[in-house]
């Protein structure tokens, strides 16, 4: 058995289909930003006693445009859970090709099933090409129903972004609470404007000219962080945090952009990115991650 495969002694009877279960299905790549948080990371538990899925996301693995972080609820039909706890019997449960290891960038991919008195865990990353074979079926499944998910925000944040004219050109970030509970998260316009991973504001790239038979180049983009408020209000200070309700938007505007050309075409992207912190403050939900608003055109 390979040393990320781990299987507990305690029983050798086959899974029996008419027993809950409890899958958890974790992705996570990149460097540490923040307690038990890399760039990418992921959680997907299923409960079929429950008919539960749940997933706490912190960032698109694409960096996929309007797409919302935070925490994700909904219940999964029978039919759905069966076709779950089949693939996972036959492919989680037997013993799997040997872990190979993967490079730098590989992608570590975490599954725990428990069924009974049996507690299987494997751990591969995206090197491995013969497990992925094996595993294809169940990780497409996993990840349609996390999709799914995105749909049922319980403590969940989404960015939007708006172009504002005028003698100071800049744009709007707006995050709102899209869920049910009560989030938290650092107050953006205090969040540094150097550093990649923890950032707010817009990027913008200027949109080449579209030529028939001709690839275009990458977008060159343009970091527009958010202006800090000329004086700050009693007690504010740059760990202040901004609590929303359900429904709820806060709203700050960027500096002032300095790169407009008349007559020429832009993207605008709205980027909320941190990931320090805990995370829950006072008991409530604290938002961390990175989210990316839809992307904006505009002359």
């Amino acid at each position: 058995m390979s040393p990320t495969e781990r299987e507990s002694s305690s029983s050798t009877s086959s899974p029996s289909a008419g027993e809950p279960f409890v899958l958890e299905y974790s992705v996570e790549s990149g460097r540490p930003l923040g307690t038990g948080v890399r760039k990418i990371s992921s959680r997907l538990i299923i409960q079929s006693e429950r008919r539960m899925a749940f997933l706490e996301k912190h960032r698109s693995q694409s960096d996929r445009a309007g797409e919302p972080i935070g925490t994700f609820r909904d219940e999964l039909p029978e039919s759905l859970l069966a076709r779950v706890l089949d693939r996972a019997v036959k492919t989680v449960v037997p013993e799997l090709p040997l872990a190979r290891g993967g490079g730098p960038g590989s992608t570590v991919i975490t599954l725990k099933f428990e069924q009974g008195t049996r507690k299987v865990e494997r751990i591969f990353n995206t090197g491995d090409m013969a497990i992925l074979a094996v595993m294809a079926g169940l990780l497409t499944e996993l990840d349609q129903i996390g999709n799914q998910l995105s749909s049922h925000p319980v403590c969940a944040l989404k960015a939007s972004v708006e172009y504002k004219s005028g003698p100071t050109p800049g744009f709007l970030l707006t995050l709102t609470n899209i869920g049910r509970e009560r989030i938290c998260f650092a107050d953006p316009r205090y969040l540094p404007s150097d550093d990649p991973d923890c950032w707010a504001g817009a990027k913008v790239a200027e949109l080449p000219e579209e030529k028939p038979g001709v690839t275009s180049p990458p977008l060159k983009w343009t970091r527009v962080p958010l202006e800090r408020p000329v004086e700050r209000s009693a007690g504010a200070a740059p760990d202040s945090m901004v609590v929303l309700k359900p429904g709820e938007s806060f709203s700050a505007r960027t500096i002032t952009w300095q790169g407009k050309r008349p007559g020429t075409r832009y993207l605008a992207i709205g980027v909320y990115s941190d990931y320090t912190g805990p995370g829950e403050l006072d008991k409530i939900y604290r938002v961390r991650g990175a989210t990316f608003s839809e992307g904006l055109e505009f002359e």
